[in-house]
């Protein structure tokens, strides 16, 4: 089991080195991306998902989503900044999270689900909570804390040395692309991100690796499957 965990973690580390971050922003940079995550999840169908909004400083109705983060399991990062998108380039992201065959996962995914809808009518469907699913993976006697990705983050990786910056997270994301910094980008991109790390780790003692360390396709997609039972959506 040792072993498996550090085949996991050896595994993360070749991905945060390799891993594609792309800030989407308009139609032709939308394509490219988009055939990209479509790619990726014919291989391995699992997301990550994430969002940004600008922080209310005062008591009020909340802010309009202004990022929407989709990551999958080869880091491959779309930052899509919905407001500066077309019609039916939503159109088109909102059939990619609607498919019933992809899970997408989270942290606090119900809100997420909620206000996308919301604000850009985008559905996503198969969307699993990951702190429901982690219940099931924890050893026994051992039980991880349930209220927020920061803190778990802390308890599954920080041997990565990967953390969450809370003066990152306050960040007003309703400024122009351009502006954003790298630290912005990168805390965006991970938010994604650890959700998949995350749950690769929990299930570590039921994949099986190749000799040179990649994952074994069917032992990662058969725990990807055992997912659904967890579905919100």
């Amino acid at each position: 089991m040792v072993m498996c965990y550090r085949n996991v973690e050896n595994h993360i580390r070749r991905l945060l080195l390799n891993k594609k971050v792309s800030m989407i922003h308009c139609e032709k940079s939308f394509q490219c991306c988009l055939e990209s995550l479509v790619q990726d999840v014919q291989y391995m169908p699992l997301l990550g998902i994430d969002t940004e909004t600008k922080p209310n400083r005062e008591k009020g109705p909340r802010n309009t989503v202004e990022l929407l983060q989709v990551a999958t399991t080869n880091a491959n990062v779309g930052l899509f900044r919905l407001s500066h998108l077309p019609p039916h380039c939503l159109a088109s992201l909102n059939d990619f999270l609607r498919s019933k065959t992809v899970v997408k996962i989270g942290v606090g995914l119900h809100h997420d689900v909620k206000v996308l809808n919301e604000d850009f009518d985008i559905n996503i469907s198969n969307a699993i909570e990951l702190t429901d699913v982690l219940k099931k993976y924890v050893p026994s006697g051992s039980q991880p804390p349930t209220y927020g990705l920061k803190r778990l983050v802390e308890w599954y990786l920080s041997n990565l040395g990967l953390s969450k910056c809370k003066r990152v997270a306050l960040s007003n994301w309703a400024m122009p692309p351009s502006y954003y910094s790298q630290r912005m980008i990168d805390y965006a991109a991970n938010d994604a991100l650890f959700p998949i790390f995350i749950y690769l780790i929990a299930v570590s003692h039921l994949v099986n690796f190749s000799e040179t360390g990649d994952f074994n396709l069917n032992s990662i997609v058969s725990c990807i499957n055992e997912l659904n039972k967890f579905h919100v959506s």
